[in-house]
Formats: structure tokens, C-alpha cells, sequence
């Protein structure tokens, strides 16, 4: 007997080694039955886990009072990094600023400036005395 499970991919675009995925475990509106097993690839035993890299994951989710269980599986995959233009000159000055815009239009962006909107404009530093 299969168990009405599907194994989700929260995406999250892997951009260094900081940033992750997250995997679940979700029961498509069924109840999870009382002292479901979980086990990972990675060898953790909860409903969800936490990738640090691109690799293929698996989990085997028992229910107990049956003996029933699935194996569901899913590979995360590292994706580019975004692609970033230069408007205006490579190179400025104090008191000079540049744009630089989001190339790839990804949906979600967040500048070192903060800002996370499609361009941002930033300026050379002002030297310290």
C-alpha cells in the first residue's frame, strides 16, 4: 500500500555554500498517522531536513501501525549565479555613483546595499582621513 505523501522542494536558489534547501514531507490534506518514521539519506529522522549542497536526497516515511512505507526522492540543483550589468563607467570617483541591475530578473534579489529591488546605484567610498 502506497501513503498519500509527496516529498516538496521549498526553492531556494543556492547561491554559496551559506544557503540552503529545505525538504518536507507533506501529507496532501491526509492526516500524518501518529508516530510516523522518518528516515533521510543524510540519516536524520525528522520531516523535514536542511541540504547544504546540491545533491540527490532520499526518505523512507514508515507508518508504524500499518508497516506501510514509501521512498520518495528528489535531487536539488545548484543554479547559477545572477548575471549583474554595469551602467555607467567601471571605474569612479568619490562623489560618482554606478547602477547595477539585476540581468537575469530573478524574482527575488537582495543587494549588498540592502536594497532588493531589480537595480540599485552605489557610490565610491569616501576615504577615511
Amino acid at each position: 500500500m502506497t501513503l498519500p505523501i509527496t516529498l516538496i522542494t521549498f526553492k531556494l536558489i543556492i547561491f554559496a555554500p551559506a544557503k540552503r534547501s529545505t525538504l518536507i514531507v507533506e501529507w496532501n490534506g491526509y492526516e500524518e498517522p501518529t508516530n510516523a518514521q522518518y528516515e533521510w539519506s543524510t540519516g536524520e529522522t525528522t520531516t523535514f531536513i536542511t541540504t547544504p549542497t546540491p545533491g540527490y536526497y532520499e526518505v523512507t516515511v514508515t507508518d508504524p501501525a500499518t508497516g506501510c512505507s514509501q521512498v520518495l526522492s528528489t535531487t536539488v540543483t545548484q543554479l547559477p549565479g545572477p548575471e549583474v550589468e554595469i551602467t555607467g563607467p567601471l571605474t569612479i570617483c568619490t562623489g560618482e555613483t554606478i547602477t547595477l541591475t539585476n540581468a537575469a530578473e530573478f524574482a527575488d534579489i537582495q543587494w549588498s546595499t540592502g536594497d532588493n529591488t531589480a537595480s540599485t546605484v552605489v557610490s565610491a567610498p569616501v576615504p577615511t582621513p
